[in-house]
């Protein structure tokens, strides 16, 4: 089709289109009225509303408040200048540096009236004589000044049902450990002390000077007290430590029935 053609159809339908626009307008508006109510009606329903919806979305599209305005910007987190680390600082909290707590230097313990009625006292004319020819004497006093295991009286306040076999066995060990340390070593030192005290007493009992006579006299004193007072305090503490080992250790479960 020849391009003169083809302008005088599209100006043509513009035309139209144009005056179908007016026309709608009018009777929106009330200039002209159609003799066809129907028309009228066509006219604004078809043309004039839907002309107008679209130039107003339009205009709202290409001219509104959120084309034109552009967004703001997004807020850059701020640091504190206190929690800002310097490159010439170090880091972290300094460390304090420790300081030794002075300590006191334990003092020996005084020795009490337990510790001096372990030992038995020698003349000092005669000290030197008798840790030569006689040793160190047995003291039978220790044992019973030590504190005896306080297990048995809880133990023998109930009945037989009541204690288990492991606490009357631990008791019996208490009580074995108590004749280890402060009995067993008594019959040693009285066996040899004794031997020396026989020897010592066979030599000296000619009574050939003064010397001689304290020595001996010392020598006899002695062997008295191997057997005396002490030695059966001894031997009671002896047997009745024995005697609650046992109770212990077998069916009776520390009592003394």
């Amino acid at each position: 089709m020849p391009v003169g053609v083809l302008e005088v159809i599209v100006w043509t339908c513009v035309g139209l289109f144009v005056g179908v626009v007016l026309l709608g307008f009018a009777a929106l508006v009330g200039w002209w009225h159609p003799r066809d109510e129907e028309t009228g009606k066509w006219l604004k329903r078809s043309v004039v509303f839907p002309l107008v919806g679209g130039v107003v979305g339009f205009a709202t599209l290409e001219f509104g408040s959120g084309r034109d305005t552009p967004p703001p910007p997004e807020p850059t987190p701020t640091v504190s200048p206190s929690s800002t680390p310097s490159p010439f600082l170090p880091t972290g909290s300094p460390t304090p540096t420790p300081r030794p707590t002075p300590t006191e230097t334990p003092k020996p313990p005084d020795p009490g009236p337990l510790a001096e009625a372990c030992t038995v006292s020698v003349p000092q004319s005669l000290t030197s004589w008798a840790d030569e020819q006689l040793g160190e004497p047995p003291a039978f006093t220790c044992a019973g000044r030590q504190p005896y295991p306080t297990c048995l009286d809880p133990l023998r306040q109930r009945s037989r049902p009541e204690i288990s076999s492991a606490a009357a066995r631990e008791c019996g060990d208490a009580l074995a450990a108590f004749r280890r340390e402060y009995v067993a070593p008594v019959y040693g030192a009285k066996a040899t002390y004794q031997v020396n005290l026989d020897t010592a007493e066979a030599a000296l009992r000619l009574r050939t000077s003064d010397e001689a006579v304290e020595r001996y006299d010392y020598v006899t004193a002695e062997i008295s007290r191997m057997n005396g007072r002490e030695w059966d305090g001894f031997v009671a503490i002896d047997r009745q430590s024995r005697e609650d080992m046992r109770a212990c250790q077998d069916e009776r479960r520390c009592l003394d029935e």
